[in-house]
C-alpha cells in the first residue's frame, strides 16, 4: 500500500513540476499570441500586429547552424516553442532583401516578397532588452 501512495505521490510531484516548468516557458508565449491584433477590416485579407513578449534571442537562432530555408525554419520553431514536437515544412520563397547605411549611421535593411498568392500579413514587434528593436513582416498564407 505504502508503494502506491508513493508512486501516487511522485506522480503528483511530476505533474506539478511539469505544469511549473511549462507555465515559465509558455506563459510569455501565449501573453504574445494575445496580443495580435487586427489593424484592418477589408473583404479578403487584412493586416494583424502581435508584440513578442517572450525573450527572442537572435544569436541564438544563429548559432543553430542555419543553412537553408528548412533549417531556418526548424530553427524558428525550436526558439519559439520549446519542447513540442512541431515541424513544418518551409515553403518555397522568392523574396530579395537589401542592407544599407542611413545618413545617421543605422544600418536600415529591406525586403520585397514575391509569393504566389494574395494574402493577409502580420506586422512583428521584437524589442528584446540586450538587442535591437525591429518590426518584421510575415505573409501568413506561410503558417
Amino acid at each position: 500500500m505504502k508503494a502506491i501512495q508513493w508512486i501516487i505521490s511522485a506522480l503528483v510531484a511530476v505533474v506539478i513540476i511539469a505544469a511549473a516548468v511549462g507555465g515559465g516557458v509558455y506563459f510569455t508565449r501565449l501573453k504574445s499570441i494575445h496580443s495580435i491584433r487586427k489593424l484592418t477590416d477589408y473583404e479578403n485579407y487584412n493586416l494583424y500586429r502581435m508584440d513578442i513578449d517572450y525573450a527572442y534571442d537572435l544569436d541564438r537562432l544563429i548559432d543553430r547552424g542555419i543553412t537553408d530555408n528548412q533549417s531556418m525554419i526548424n530553427a524558428i520553431l525550436a526558439e519559439a516553442l520549446p519542447y513540442l514536437p512541431i515541424h513544418m515544412k518551409a515553403p518555397n520563397f522568392g523574396c530579395s532583401a537589401f542592407c544599407t547605411q542611413g545618413t545617421d549611421g543605422h544600418t536600415l535593411m529591406g525586403r520585397n516578397y514575391d509569393f504566389k498568392n494574395d494574402t493577409s500579413a502580420m506586422l512583428v514587434y521584437c524589442t528584446p532588452k540586450d538587442g535591437y528593436a525591429s518590426v518584421a513582416f510575415a505573409a501568413l498564407d506561410n503558417i
